[in-house]
């Protein structure tokens, strides 16, 4: 468009004219009477100086404007102004300034890209996106349009138009634990911006963090271990609930996992519950979950000496380890004698209150399990098993007690002469057995195999079966009278049970720790011949039992430590460690070797001293030996004085005596091993290497 501005009047006036982008000067309509060299003008244009003389033509009034100059606008509004200076003209007295306001518009074009959104006060249903304002493109914005949708490539999409002014907004409804995409555009009169980068975000799971409760075996602390939700990132703090079974709730909180709890009661039931915080967002809070803190089954009290006496019932018993009255004094733990457990998410302690007799065997749970946990007669000693004849019908039965309901069941083993097992093992039927009817009996009927000599009854966790919940550290399994019988009419009995006309019950060996034996014994109902003065003989003895003496619980130790990271520990499979020891000029005895679970990485001086997952005890080994402690093939060997290999399997032991159980490590954690030495054994006569087989 052409804007044109001229005064009327005189000739020999001037014209301005501005089509929008270029202004154009013109004059117009008069004459020179003299032609002196031209027509002097001047100007201003772009706020700069503008002029000279333009030669202008003689004698004719009607002559067509005569352009003296076109400039291109700036942008935006001006006054543009010029002037003649018409003297020496006919008619005119002096110079004339014209003056024009001009606007050249700024170009537009559709705003500039915002930035990529920020998310932030996520929830599982509902988050914050925020943006900055762009460039407006010469007009203003009058919006600043959110779209959110769940396909990466928006194929589908919710819009969530704004004000132009407008830099974040709060969208809710949305779907707990999925995946979201957010990019923002502008807008003004020419259209909409290009896209804004993506932003994803997730939102929250409506779920509560994985929690699990790991109690130390003093029973006193508790190690609380928890993931994020849904496995979501950006937990700002736990929160930890924990009460005694029916007292008050005290609650702990931390930015990171685990959470160590202290100043526990041993052998309380607490109940665990927790929530995790993302800002000021709380997730829901787990169930109520109840933990058995361990009651550790050996404390020898207060002060002690060799000559103190056990008290009735005691599970210590105290002795001088020299001359009575001078030398140290030793308090020594009983031990479960005839039972083991198959694996070392668990220990055993012997506890008061069995179903017949005064004790029982207790399996107590250290470290949460995620497959079968085993607890039965499967000791070394042979006359721990009951003997049996091949192809006869036996049944086995044991009672059992746990902590919380459990599906079970019982089976018998079968073992040939040389002590190794026969299968197949016969299976009970699957059980869940009610942690609040007491004991439960659990039956198994079989048939032995041909080469079967020895037989023992266990009773093991029905893992997958419908009730099974895996086991948590600090549950239990308490089991007793175990039996294998030979006949399947016999109800379960022990060598005290009250004898019976025709059947006579009795013990082979000690009382509650041997075989025990159902006699018939003939029913008469008077002996005539009986001599009251001369009884009949009594019954002959019975073999003796095995009792080993050979291990030191107690005493001053000289300690060596070694690390497996845990990097060298399969998460999902076993790995088995391999110990080679070996000696100097002088003899080693009673070297203790213990392996502690470290999941933190702590130094080995920072390990709690009693956590370990697995004891062995080697009673002897000769100077100049060096002795191998196979853990994939479970044996012992040891070349002396450079001597081939020879079996030691004698030599190794487990805690307070019985049979070794080798350790397994597991779960991706790496582990401290210490071996204790006495005191006055030689320092650096003992060197140590280990090697770790992973199983596959």
């Amino acid at each position: 468009m052409v804007y044109s501005d001229k005064p009327t009047g005189q000739a020999g006036q001037m014209r301005i004219d501005f089509d929008g982008a270029t202004v154009r000067f013109y004059v117009y309509g008069g004459y020179s009477t003299t032609n002196s060299g031209g027509l002097g003008w001047s100007g201003t244009v772009n706020g700069v100086g503008v002029g000279g003389t333009t030669p202008w033509p003689m004698g004719s009034k009607a002559a067509p404007g005569i352009l003296f100059g076109a400039w291109t606008a700036n942008y935006g509004q001006q006054t543009v102004s010029f002037t003649l200076n018409y003297t020496g003209t006919s008619g005119l007295g002096g110079p004339t300034t014209h003056t024009m306001v001009i606007n050249r518009p700024y170009p537009t074009t559709v705003p500039g890209a915002p930035n990529t959104p920020n998310a932030s006060d996520v929830t599982p249903t509902s988050m914050t996106l925020s943006w900055n304002i762009p460039g407006d493109g010469g007009l203003g914005i009058d919006q600043m349009l959110l779209r959110g949708s769940t396909d990466p490539n928006f194929g589908s999409y919710t819009d969530y138009p704004n004000a132009g002014n407008v830099t974040s907004r709060n969208v809710g409804g949305l779907t707990p634990g999925t995946n979201y995409f957010w990019r923002v555009y502008a807008h003004n009169g020419n259209g909409y911006s290009a896209s804004s980068g993506i932003r994803q975000q997730a939102t929250l799971p409506s779920v509560a963090p994985g929690m699990s409760v790991l109690p130390t075996l003093d029973g006193t602390k508790a190690v609380v271990t928890l993931t994020p939700p849904g496995g979501a990132s950006g937990v700002t703090k736990y929160r930890v609930e924990y009460r005694p079974v029916g007292g008050a709730t005290t609650a702990v909180e931390s930015a990171s996992s685990p959470i160590n709890v202290v100043s526990l009661t041993p052998g309380g039931s607490y109940q665990w519950r927790a929530s995790a915080f993302f800002g000021t967002y709380e997730s829901p809070l787990t169930s109520w979950v109840t933990v058995v803190q361990p009651r550790p089954n050996t404390s020898p009290g207060n002060y002690f000496d060799g000559s103190t006496v056990a008290q009735p019932g005691s599970d210590v018993t105290y002795s001088w380890t020299g001359t009575a009255g001078s030398s140290t004094s030793r308090a020594t733990g009983v031990s479960v004698d005839g039972w083991a457990v198959s694996n070392t998410e668990t220990v055993l302690q012997r506890v008061t209150g069995g179903r017949s007799g005064q004790y029982t065997a207790r399996m107590v749970v250290v470290l949460d399990c995620s497959g079968p946990v085993r607890i039965g007669m499967t000791t070394s000693d042979q006359t721990k098993k009951a003997a049996i004849e091949a192809n006869a019908t036996y049944v086995g039965s044991i009672y059992v007690r746990p902590s919380r309901s459990q599906r079970l069941r019982s089976e018998i083993v079968w073992y040939n002469a040389a002590g190794s097992e026969v299968t197949p093992r016969a299976l009970s039927a699957a059980v869940v057995v009610s942690d609040t009817i007491g004991w439960t009996r659990l039956v198994a009927t079989g048939v032995a195999p041909a080469t079967a000599t020895r037989a023992s009854i266990r009773v093991y966790d029905d893992f997958g079966g419908a009730g099974h919940v895996a086991w948590k550290s600090g549950e239990w399994l308490d089991a007793d009278d175990a039996m294998v019988s030979l006949s399947t009419l016999f109800d379960w009995f022990s060598g005290s049970t009250p004898d019976v006309i025709g059947f006579d019950y009795t013990w082979l060996g000690t009382p509650n720790a041997s075989v025990s034996a159902r006699l018939e014994t003939p029913v008469e109902a008077v002996d005539l011949l009986a001599d009251p003065d001369c009884p009949a003989p009594p019954a002959p003895p019975s073999l003796p039992t095995i009792a080993v003496d050979c291990i030191e619980e107690v005493g001053t130790w000289r300690r060596y430590t070694l690390t497996i990271p845990s990097s060298e520990v399969r998460e999902w499979s076993s790995t088995l460690p391999t110990l080679v020891l070996t000696t100097a000029g002088q003899a080693e005895r009673q070297v203790r070797i213990r392996y502690y679970p470290n999941p933190d990485g702590l130094p080995p001086e920072q390990v709690t001293q009693d956590g370990w997952d697995a004891e062995l005890i080697l009673t002897y080994i000769p100077p100049l030996t060096e002795i191998t402690m196979d853990g994939v093939t479970e044996t012992v060997t040891a070349a002396v004085a450079g001597n081939a290999p020879i079996s030691a399997n004698r030599l190794l032991y487990g805690t307070g005596g019985i049979p070794a159980t080798w350790p397994e490590l597991r779960c991706g954690i790496g582990y401290i091993v210490t071996l204790d030495v006495p005191l006055d054994a030689p320092a650096g006569n003992l060197s140590t290497r280990i090697i770790v087989t992973q199983r596959m």
